[in-house]
């Protein structure tokens, strides 16, 4: 009996860690190298509509290819959006503030990932 109420603490446990940690991932349509700007142009789409959304490029891995390759995925940092409609837009990440404007970045290839196992992918310029 005291085994079988430890099981069920922990995965009660795991189960609110999951949900707390949990991320909110926009539905990517497509995505760009805008040269001017020296952005990431995203045309995205994401539930809401009762609060504005902040979204991060998060860097994942790299293979250490030549030009190197690297997956990222986005997030939806908007926690406090309980309305549901679908809004499209597009989104501007500079490059310099997640810091693919080093060397090691010339000319990579950047797979962005969202919602839904949606994907875009970006060369940077060499």
């Amino acid at each position: 009996m005291a085994y079988q109420l430890q099981k069920s603490v922990v995965t009660v446990f795991l189960l609110c860690f999951s949900i707390i940690n949990a991320e909110y991932m926009p539905f990517i349509k497509d995505a760009r190298y805008n040269k001017q700007t020296k952005t990431i142009d995203i045309n995205l789409q994401y539930s809401g509509g009762c609060a504005e959304h902040k979204f991060e490029l998060k860097m994942g891995t790299c293979r250490e290819s030549y030009p190197v390759q690297c997956d990222a995925k986005l997030v939806d940092l908007t926690l406090d959006d309980y309305c549901d409609a679908i809004i499209g837009r597009q989104i501007s990440i500079n490059i310099q503030t997640v810091g693919l404007d080093t060397s090691y970045y010339t000319g990579a290839s950047i797979q962005i990932s969202g919602g839904a196992n949606t994907k875009a992918t970006i060369v940077l310029p060499r």
